[in-house]
């Protein structure tokens, strides 16, 4: 089919999906098929919102004037939209899907639609190839047939990206070289771009010590795309407006806009100004919602059920932030959140587990309670609808299976276990892991150390960050790091004597000028000698009653 309309020089549509691998999975369509047959007509449709597939707004534009493409390509959606496969091959359009999403087991029957998915092949062994992946091999499939030579492994640094996004397992070896490859190999410019504008977080750098070097050193990870790269591209696709979207996806793929943007930036320099301001407003979204949320928990008496399901019908922010606020709740009030919107009868959103407690499968949980209408995703994240009659049956039926399961307490596998005075095993251990860093992420996780009867000295702990929120303290050889904790900052900043402590957390090697210190990053913390509450209380006291001092 792709042969026929290469032939016939036919007028090419691109559907780019509303996630990372949907911009880049269409990006790899769009710049190897303009690359190699630029007498192809390709236009590209971007969703206003976060919708999928061929969603109402799109089959409009579609069969509002009859045919208008001769091929429609879709990457990373479409496999069970059958109703409207039928409707566009009886108008005549041809379609080609390439798609990783689970099959519901109906297809259209006819000819004229082709869909390429991992999932419904019983010869591919990689399931866990997301829309990129599975496009990257048609068009490698493509360029065997025809003889060109080309392995396309240029392109596998924006397959890397958009994988890691999408929380791919790196555990399968086609996986684990995508990412080996391509996280090494960075010859994309919006790639780079994004890499060298978060070199200090990324790498600890700072910009007046950038070598282009990073782009294949081998040092950018997995982890570092997923918490650096990925929520800033994520957040535009949510809250930015249709033109920086349009100006995102043509840098991507290598269209100059030949427009002139402020202080003579470059397109791709411009989209990372835009995903930083859209993260910014996607931040402070979220933040009113989960107030407006926690509102609702407590007028609601709802603190003591074991999972939250919340209405988020008077919520002020844009369906595509359900999941980002349903994770801000779980995390306020540690416990599995589900977060929707009501219609007809039904409440559907998103929801999010916590991996850090006994339950690390709230898909499954869901699912087995046989109320829900379907619970669809990730184990800790995906989307979910149930009959607005039955949240009290859930609520209840969660109430009676999770009673014994704390959320509050923190549960952790660790992996290794050390002793307050196991310093130098400790420091060991933590540059033994930083060479197997680029290894860690979705499937293959980080690991966790936790440490015991950690006693410091009050004077000790130093609280840092343009927010005061982070909170600092050396024992030994290594640097204990807990970031955004300003409640746990003011609790124990000023503290004299001694404090005891038990730490879980991930390591990390800080390098600065030369010089690298073993670091401990903090996930939890437990006081084991805290301050009796009459101590506490005359310690608010004197910070009230001295309070300019204090702050001095």
């Amino acid at each position: 089919m792709i042969f026929k309309h290469i032939g016939l020089k036919s007028k090419v549509l691109l559907v780019v999906d509303c996630d990372v691998d949907g911009f880049t999975s269409s990006s790899l369509m769009y710049r190897w098929l303009a690359e190699n047959f630029p007498e192809l007509v390709i236009e590209y449709w971007i969703h206003s919102e976060k919708q999928h597939g061929f969603d109402d707004d799109l089959m409009e534009y579609l069969t509002q004037s009859g045919q208008i493409f001769d091929l429609i390509i879709m990457p990373d959606a479409g496999t069970n939209d059958v109703k409207q496969q039928e409707i566009l091959a009886a108008m005549g359009y041809d379609i080609v899907i390439a798609d990783h999403h689970e099959w519901e087991g109906k297809s259209c029957e006819s000819e004229n639609v082709i869909i390429v998915n991992n999932q419904m092949s019983e010869y591919y062994p990689n399931k866990e190839a997301s829309g990129v992946g599975v496009a990257w091999q048609l068009l490698r499939c493509i360029s065997k047939t025809l003889h060109s030579g080309s392995d396309l492994m240029e392109y596998l640094d924006i397959v890397a990206l958009g994988e890691v996004s999408d929380m791919m397992q790196g555990t399968t070896p086609e996986n684990r070289f995508i990412f080996e490859y391509g996280l090494s190999h960075i010859q994309n410019e919006f790639f780079q771009t994004f890499v060298r504008k978060q070199c200090f977080s990324l790498f600890g750098i700072s910009a007046d010590k950038w070598s282009d070097s990073y782009f294949t050193n081998g040092k950018l990870t997995q982890v570092g795309v997923a918490f650096y790269i990925t929520p800033y591209i994520n957040a535009l696709i949510r809250v930015g407006t249709q033109e920086a979207k349009t100006l995102m996806f043509q840098a991507m793929c290598g269209i100059p806009s030949y427009i002139t943007h402020k202080d003579n930036r470059t397109d791709a320099e411009q989209c990372f100004y835009d995903c930083s301001a859209a993260k910014r407003l996607q931040d402070k979204l979220k933040n009113e919602a989960v107030e407006q949320l926690s509102i609702q928990i407590t007028n609601n008496c709802l603190e003591n059920n074991k999972i939250l399901i919340l209405n988020g019908d008077e919520l002020d922010v844009p369906n595509t932030l359900t999941g980002l606020c349903a994770m801000g709740i779980a995390a306020k009030y540690k416990k599995p959140t589900l977060l929707g919107r009501t219609n007809d009868g039904y409440i559907k959103g998103s929801f999010r587990g916590r991996e850090d407690s006994e339950l690390k499968d709230l898909k499954a949980f869901l699912s087995s309670s046989a109320l829900i209408d379907y619970a669809l995703g990730h184990a800790n994240a995906g989307g979910w609808s149930l009959r607005t009659k039955f949240i009290n049956a859930l609520t209840n039926y969660a109430n009676d299976k999770l009673a014994d399961v704390d959320f509050g307490e923190g549960f952790y596998d660790v992996d290794f276990v050390f002793g307050a005075q196991e310093d130098a095993k400790i420091s060991d251990c933590v540059y033994d892991l930083e060479n197997y860093k680029k290894i860690w992420g979705q499937g293959c996780k980080q690991p966790i150390l936790a440490i015991n009867n950690l006693t410091i000295d009050g004077s000790d702990i130093s609280v840092i960050g343009k927010n005061a929120d982070t909170l600092k303290f050396t024992c030994g050889k290594v640097t204990y790091i807990k970031f955004k904790a300003k409640d746990l900052c003011e609790k124990l900043s000023g503290r004299t004597g001694k404090i005891s402590l038990n730490i879980v957390g991930k390591t990390n090697v800080n390098e600065f000028m030369g010089k690298t210190t073993p670091q401990v990053i903090i996930d939890d913390l437990e006081e084991l000698n805290p301050l009796s509450q009459e101590e506490q209380d005359l310690r608010d006291d004197f910070k009230t009653s001295y309070a300019d001092l204090y702050s001095f």
